[in-house]
């Protein structure tokens, strides 16, 4: 019995010496090659493998215990620096934004750049809450539309442009899609092409209520 303890705890103690290697390779690593692990991140947001469920929240999380930590080893919360943005849209949106004020300023609020929690409620039957909150706060749609009168929401826009044509944005695009279809919120989208007329990106916009 004594021996299979010791031999326990010496697979235990090399099981720890390990994941302690790992988590300190894995941290400096990541502070390394930070932006292609963004870029290779975003790639796999979404799918169902060994990276997405394993690989990158334990690099996230060894990345969050390192920038919490002083030198004194203690949690401290960090202080981000940021700068202003020029262009709070791109230029494909700036126009959109343009002509859909155009369009149907004189009867709706053109709002830009609005996150799905903002007229979504989760609260819905059957399903954990903050879950599904954390699902949708973070995803946006280009543009939505609001009555003048109690500014209740009353159409999704999105502009696709040359950004939706990535891997990544397809798949976070269908997934908005299904969102909004399952709240039975009209959606619709648009191309650069269909703001040359006035006119008939208006009717556009009356036929998707």
């Amino acid at each position: 019995m004594e021996i299979v303890l010791h031999i326990l705890i010496a697979i235990g103690t090399i099981v720890l010496l390990l994941l302690t290697v790992i988590g300190i390779t894995t941290a400096i690593a990541f502070f390394i090659l930070r932006k292609k692990y963004y870029h290779y991140r975003d790639l796999w947001k979404g799918k169902k493998n060994f990276f997405s469920v394993v690989i990158f929240p334990f690099i996230e999380w060894v990345a969050g215990v390192v920038d919490y930590s002083d030198r004194g080893g203690e949690y401290t919360k960090p202080l981000y620096r940021y700068t202003t943005k020029k262009f709070f849209l791109t230029r494909p949106e700036h126009d959109c934004f343009n002509a859909l004020v155009q369009a149907v300023g004189y009867k709706y609020y053109v709002l830009p750049q609005v996150n799905l929690d903002k007229f979504l409620d989760e609260h819905t039957k059957g399903q954990k809450w903050v879950a599904a909150l954390r699902h949708i706060n973070q995803k946006s749609v280009d543009f939505l539309l609001c009555d003048k009168i109690y500014l209740n929401p009353e159409l999704a826009i999105e502009l696709d442009d040359s950004t939706h044509d990535r891997e990544d944005r397809r798949a976070r695009d269908t997934e908005v899609e299904r969102i909004l279809n399952d709240a039975h919120f009209p959606l619709l989208r648009i191309h650069y092409s269909d703001l040359s007329s006035s006119e008939s990106l208006k009717q556009k916009i009356l036929a998707a209520f």
